[in-house]
């Protein structure tokens, strides 16, 4: 499933209808937390979990999921062409630009990250998956619960497992750097 494309279209659907996170858990029962996750594509929502977020906003599951895998199986993103999406926005200002949003059923969400100067995420976020990063510009601060390393601009290159983390980067310019996770099913 486009983790993407799917929680894009619900948090459109969401604001479209002029509603806030909590007026949809309010209507379905579910937490708010894992609601923000399935908008920010953090976790992939079961069938009857799609149907509780479907009827809090008066619309039919097939509606969250129509058009979803109607896309190419490759996709060529030349730079500065992938997708804008607003990702953890209450809690980052980074830029996320999706770099496989018209792939169907990818394992990974590669993504362009670009970081105000001084910026990054203000708490650690985790996320079920994997994630790899290979820094473009700059240099970028990663935060565990374990520990904080410094990866140099354009050599780092790393895999890890995904736990609470954030990116953070005293840069004076717009650093970069390239970024894919996967996610697991749950719920």
């Amino acid at each position: 499933m486009n983790l993407v494309e799917l929680g894009q279209k619900i948090r459109g659907l969401r604001i479209e209808r002029g509603m806030t996170l909590d007026d949809v858990v309010s209507r379905s029962g579910l937490t708010r937390s894992w609601l923000s996750k399935v908008e920010n594509f953090r976790v992939t929502p079961s069938l009857p979990a799609l149907g509780e977020i479907a009827k809090a906003l008066g619309v039919k599951v097939s509606t969250l999921l129509e058009d979803l895998d109607k896309r190419p199986e490759f996709v060529l993103v030349k730079s500065g062409d992938g997708l804008r999406v607003s990702r953890d926005s209450e809690s980052s200002n980074i830029v996320y630009e999706s770099l496989a949003h018209e792939r169907p059923d990818r394992a990974m969400d590669p993504f362009v990250l670009t970081v105000p100067p001084g910026g990054g995420r203000s708490k650690n976020l985790s996320h079920e998956g994997e994630e790899f990063l290979r820094v473009l510009s700059a240099r970028w601060s990663f935060t565990s619960a374990r520990a904080c390393t410094n990866f140099p601009p354009a050599t780092a290159s790393t895999s890890m497992p995904a736990r609470p983390t954030g990116w953070s980067t005293q840069a004076r310019s717009r650093p970069r750097c390239s970024a894919s996770s996967t996610a697991a099913a749950s719920r």
